[in-house]
């Protein structure tokens, strides 16, 4: 499950316009593995998921949440945040205000929670799910 979930966030950080180049990217792709995996850590950011991925990288708690929004920055500027509409097949985002790092984290876990979801109970109740190519 979790390679699924790692494959996932990746794969929509791309969609919405983050690029592996950027310094964050791979502290904000962490951070969503994390909280995939505990949703509890949703809760407590600062206390418990930014020390979480700083160690695992070998940083300050500080230089991740900077990373992460720099990073949330960089696809705002960029216009890439206005995909996630299409994520969620609605108009959540206009791209008049910038997410805080914990908004946009919670986001991308609810959206690949869902999506992982969906497909159990189609595989469960064998139902063919359309390709979703966006």
């Amino acid at each position: 499950m979790k390679d699924t979930y790692s494959q996932l966030s990746t794969e929509y950080l791309m969609k919405l316009g983050f690029h592996i180049g950027f310094i964050g990217f791979d502290y904000l792709k962490e951070a969503i593995d994390y909280c995939l995996e505990d949703q509890g850590l949703l809760d407590c950011i600062t206390t418990r998921l930014y020390p979480m991925v700083a160690k695992r990288f070998g940083v300050k708690n500080a230089v991740v949440e900077r990373g992460i929004r720099n990073t949330i920055e960089r696809a705002y500027k960029g216009g890439g945040l206005l995909e996630i509409n299409t994520l969620y097949n609605k108009v959540i985002y206009q791209n008049d205000f910038k997410f805080s790092n914990s908004e946009f984290i919670a986001l991308m876990v609810y959206r690949i929670k869902l999506d992982i979801a969906k497909k159990e109970l189609a595989k469960k109740y064998n139902i063919k799910l359309p390709d979703e190519d966006d």
